[in-house]
């Protein structure tokens, strides 16, 4: 039985005893097209890369067709499992509650990819391709 605790995982094949320290962490996050605009609602555990994609429009979907392109709101989980539950109540949510939500943390709705992560913005760059293997 995997035994997960905050950053802490527990193999439970071979090394029963052994713990591994993971930093890693899961998000769930909120594009908008603009303030007031359409809103996506995501998750992912690489919240810097993902802001880019969305930034970008590599990724191709819901968030690209309606140029949800502005990171406004985001909040971290230990688990992939809590960010995942996370993201389904709020796309449950009624857009008052959404809107509500990023007001609270952003009323200006800037984006949080180049307040938050500048390095994003300046230094973050994705391959265009992908080297052969």
């Amino acid at each position: 039985m995997l035994q997960t605790a905050v950053g802490l995982t527990q193999s439970s094949e071979h090394n029963k005893n052994i713990v591994i320290w993971s930093d890693r962490m899961f998000y769930v996050y909120i594009t908008a097209s603009m303030k007031n605009g359409t809103l996506y609602i995501g998750h992912t555990d690489d919240i810097i890369r993902r802001a880019w994609q969305h930034k970008t429009g590599a990724l191709p979907g819901f968030a690209k067709k309606y140029k949800c392109r502005r990171l406004v709101w985001y909040a971290d989980f230990p688990t992939r499992d809590e960010a995942q539950t996370r993201e389904r109540q709020m796309k449950a949510w009624r857009r008052s509650w959404k809107i509500d939500l990023i007001e609270q943390e952003n009323p200006g709705w800037r984006d949080l990819m180049e307040d938050e992560f500048p390095i994003g913005r300046r230094h973050y760059r994705m391959p265009h391709s992908l080297p052969p293997v």
